[in-house]
């Protein structure tokens, strides 16, 4: 998918006046090196209040600094039919989806329209909801391999008293994956902290989220489901109540069971790039694991009842 490219803005702060274009962006957005930064502003992809500007020297002064990236070609996402928006549940005030694997749920990286977002709200434009596709947001995230139900809200409303409800443990998610190795427990709790370990093979932090004891407070709750004696794996069913960066993949590799498939995450619940990607090293957004979002409980933000919704899950989490 060819995008149209996009703006991104940034408000120029009193103290950051006199700051040399070139800095700001070098110190601010590290995705991309200073002489990346230098032929970008050269070329004249950066404004302040609308004047293009093509000396990376150039003082900030005014409000608003703009950084145009011309209009690319975004990654294909294997399997993706023209209209993937499947809808689980809705009403006036939220949506449930069924994401689809390999979509992102937001804008990220190389990916802009290729978005669960972006083609949902297309999908509100296309019925007339102009309205609803302006407001629609996520309440919560999946990463890009995980499938199945996400919550959506349709007003601010909605939103203010979804939000809420995540951030006060309100809303149940449950989750089913497909583990390395027979577990022999057939439930446990897991409560290793997580946070971000060194990973150079993401340039702009050298970090991505694994287990690391001086990381938050992470907590996922496992029950098995069925065990593949023939096939040295099992299925599990995992509830979180904190919702950190692939926390259910980190947890089952902490625990000695990676999600089978998962590219970056092994033994110990850290990146040990255990399976090269298109000739190149892992990152969290590569797919290849079968993890789903199963079930989703959550107050309705404005009736006083509780709603359940199931996502059928694919036939090997059956």
């Amino acid at each position: 998918m060819q995008n149209d490219g996009f703006r991104y803005a940034d408000r120029i702060a009193p103290e950051e006046e006199n700051v040399q274009v070139i800095d700001y962006y070098c110190s601010r957005y590290k995705h991309t090196d200073r002489d990346g930064w230098i032929r970008k502003i050269t070329s004249g992809q950066i404004s302040i209040d609308g004047v293009t500007i093509t000396d990376p020297d150039t003082k900030l002064r005014g409000r608003e600094l703009i950084y145009y990236r011309p209009s690319w070609i975004e990654p294909i996402v294997e399997g993706l039919t023209p209209d993937p928006i499947v809808i689980l549940q809705e009403d006036e005030h939220f949506v449930v989806f069924h994401k689809p694997e390999g979509l992102p749920v937001l804008p990220s990286g190389d990916y802009l329209d290729t978005t669960l977002l972006h083609f949902a709200r297309r999908h509100y434009r296309d019925k007339g909801n102009h309205n609803v596709a302006s407001i629609l947001s996520p309440i919560h995230r999946l990463g890009r391999g995980t499938t199945g139900a996400i919550l959506f809200a349709k007003t601010k409303e909605a939103s203010r008293k979804l939000n809420s409800s995540m951030q006060n443990h309100k809303i149940k998610k449950k989750y089913l994956a497909l583990a390395e190795g027979i577990i022999d427990r057939d439930e446990f709790a897991i409560d290793q902290p997580l946070g971000p370990v060194p990973y150079p093979f993401i340039t702009h932090t050298g970090t991505v989220f694994g287990a690391t004891d001086e990381g938050k407070p992470s907590h996922s709750y496992v029950k098995v489901r069925r065990r593949d004696r023939e096939n040295n794996r099992t299925i599990v069913e995992v509830e979180i109540t904190t919702g950190r960066p692939h926390q259910i993949r980190i947890h089952m590799a902490w625990v000695g069971y990676p999600l089978c498939g998962d590219p970056l995450y092994g033994l110990g619940g850290i990146p040990n790039k255990r399976i090269q990607v298109e000739d190149r090293d892992a990152v969290p957004g590569d797919c290849g694991y079968l993890l789903h979002s199963w079930l989703l409980q959550f107050p309705h933000p404005i009736e006083h009842t509780v709603t359940s919704i199931c996502c059928p899950p694919p036939h090997l989490l059956e």
